[in-house]
């Protein structure tokens, strides 16, 4: 995938050799900028180890249920950081499952509906470009998945849901067929994307 255009005031690190490197002068840069409080996504344990010199509070947010999460993340102690915030309610369950002592909380993501209404015409007018654009039946129902495909999103394991959705509706006397339509592209450096597009191909061959 092509990278975002990097954004103003960014420290790029990538040029330092190892990882624990890389974090040290990331924590070296919080200290001198006197940072009130580090956010880290996706880090392990030994990385927050790492930031924990710079000597700010420390907020992490857990992405994933707990078989996606990073190295040492059930061992978090308040050494390592401050608060943990799950992206859900499911992950939140997981994190005190797990008896990590650190305090934890879901973190609500809000959307601005508003800035995406738009009118019952609009709405059929881009259902009938996107199906003729497919080339699908006029009467098809779609269901979009948007996810960067990984182990841990199960993508495998929707044309399974597809198919028995399918059955539950032609048994309520719904014959619209349905399509499942996949946006997402994997990272080519992760060996997990690659393989859990593989198994996405085969549960779709196999259909």
């Amino acid at each position: 995938r092509s990278p975002f255009k990097t954004p103003p005031a960014t420290i790029a690190l990538s040029d330092l050799n190892s990882r624990s490197e890389r974090w040290r002068e990331c924590a070296l840069v919080a200290s001198e900028f006197a940072a009130d409080v580090i956010h880290t996504h996706l880090l392990n344990r030994d990385d927050h180890q790492c930031l924990r010199q710079a000597g700010a509070p420390m907020l992490a947010t857990i992405h994933n249920a707990r078989a996606g999460w990073q190295a040492g993340t059930e061992q978090f102690s308040s050494l390592d950081v401050d608060l943990l915030v799950a992206c859900s309610q499911a992950v939140e369950r997981d994190l005190r499952l797990a008896h990590i002592d650190v305090p934890t909380r879901t973190v609500w993501n809000g959307i601005p509906l508003a800035e995406f209404q738009v009118s019952a015409a609009d709405r059929r007018e881009a259902r009938r470009r996107l199906v003729a654009h497919h080339h699908l039946p006029e009467e098809s129902i779609l269901i979009a998945a948007l996810a960067n495909p990984r182990p841990q999103k199960r993508l495998e394991r929707l044309p399974g849901i597809l198919r028995l959705t399918e059955q539950r509706l032609q048994s309520a006397g719904c014959i619209r067929p349905l399509h499942l339509l996949l946006a997402g592209e994997p990272s080519h450096k992760n060996a997990g994307a690659a393989e859990s597009m593989a198994v996405i191909q085969q549960q779709i061959t196999h259909w």
